[in-house]
């Protein structure tokens, strides 16, 4: 589904209309139970198994390939969109990396957590909606979305070592940043 976002963020020229279309992917996934990482990985104290947030994150990984790979087939175009993108992924400190990450895990938690919580439908779209649109906007690092963007770009053996490092920082902060806030909250 997050491959379906994606998709649907490149396809658009409008920045905000495309930040929009992207949260069908987090309503979908919500509606239909479905495991996304940076979804659950706010709830990482509740979880019975640990290893679990490993385990659905591995998934994400598979899922994003697959989707990415068929829509880079159906739609090349989008690949050099999201080559543009992750060029300016990896101009990034590491530092502004890990904080675009964390931001991003606040607003996945906020995202989710409103969706399970809410008393109707409107106001779980709302909620999944701005939270979605706010991180895509905001430029925010959600790494199951890399995840897409780089199968999308991915074009040598360099970008995808680089960008698995990449994922992988992202992904790290994702968790905190939604931990941390959970915390609070």
């Amino acid at each position: 589904m997050i491959s379906v976002g994606a998709a649907a963020y490149l396809s658009c020229e409008n920045r905000i209309l495309g930040a929009f279309l992207f949260s069908v992917a987090l309503f979908a996934i919500c509606s239909f139970g479905l495991s996304l990482y940076t979804g659950l990985a706010g709830y990482f104290f509740e979880l019975k198994n640990k290893s679990e947030l490993a385990v659905v994150w591995l998934g994400n990984l598979a899922g994003s390939l697959v989707g990415s790979l068929l829509i880079r087939l159906a739609k090349p175009s989008l690949s050099e969109k999201a080559a543009a993108l992750f060029g300016v992924k990896f101009g990034q400190s590491i530092v502004a990396t890990a904080a675009l990450a964390m931001f991003c895990g606040v607003m996945m938690y906020t995202a989710v957590r409103s969706f399970n919580e809410s008393d109707s439908g409107t106001q779980s779209v709302f909620g999944v909606a701005v939270c979605i649109m706010t991180f895509i906007m905001c430029g925010f690092e959600h790494s199951i979305a890399d995840m897409c963007y780089l199968w999308l770009a991915v074009g040598s053996a360099g970008t995808l070592l680089r960008g698995a490092g990449y994922i992988l920082v992202v992904s790290l902060f994702n968790a905190f940043g939604a931990v941390a806030f959970k915390s609070i909250t």
